[in-house]
């Protein structure tokens, strides 16, 4: 790897614009603006950025993860024993606010983020898209009658591209506490 400047500046411009295009920068401008760009990568460590089938390969084995962990089938592929809302309800284990908050905080740990939550929720996306019906009917499945959790699912209005198809959501959570222990989208965030 180069150490100076004058080092990328005799790189041909194939190379300039590869190294920034693995790295997720633009490969346009002057050659001088492109040596100045790699050099600054290069300073800065930039890591290169996966490509879409390594994005891939990664969420599928971190989904793959989820489930073993938990010990659950595929919500997205088991298609029987779903009980709809309004039979579901009534076995709906009793998840509150402090539940989705806490799993947030354990899932993605920020300072602050806990009283945010608790003090605004009411002004939050989730909450907006929730009353907004943007979140459509909710169905049960029990997993198995001596499992210690069951699965919620849901399809989800995407936020970015209305027309596009509806995101699955899913979450893993206790019976008895409430506590989710899992939760996914196949929306491009997770």
């Amino acid at each position: 790897m180069a150490e100076s400047l004058d080092e990328f500046n005799t790189w041909k411009l194939s190379s300039l614009k590869e190294f920034l295009s693995l790295r997720g920068l633009s490969g346009e401008g002057t050659k001088a603006e492109l040596v100045a760009l790699t050099y600054a990568a290069s300073r800065l460590s930039l890591p290169t950025v996966p490509s879409q089938s390594e994005v891939l390969k990664l969420n599928k084995a971190d989904y793959g993860k989820i489930l073993s962990k938990q010990e659950i089938p595929d919500p997205l592929t088991l298609s029987e024993k779903w009980c709809d809302e309004k039979e579901g309800i009534a076995h709906w284990p009793p998840t509150f606010l402090s539940n989705i908050i806490s799993y947030i905080n354990t899932v993605n740990p920020t300072i602050g983020l806990v009283n945010k939550y608790l003090s605004e929720y009411k002004v939050g996306k989730a909450y907006e898209y929730f009353k907004s019906d943007w979140l459509k009917e909710v169905f049960y499945h029990n997993i198995k009658r001596d499992h210690p959790s069951c699965l919620l699912r849901a399809k989800c209005t995407p936020s970015q591209r209305l027309s596009d198809t509806d995101h699955d959501v899913w979450a893993c959570i206790e019976k008895e506490s409430g506590d989710i222990k899992a939760a996914y989208c196949t929306c491009t965030a997770g």
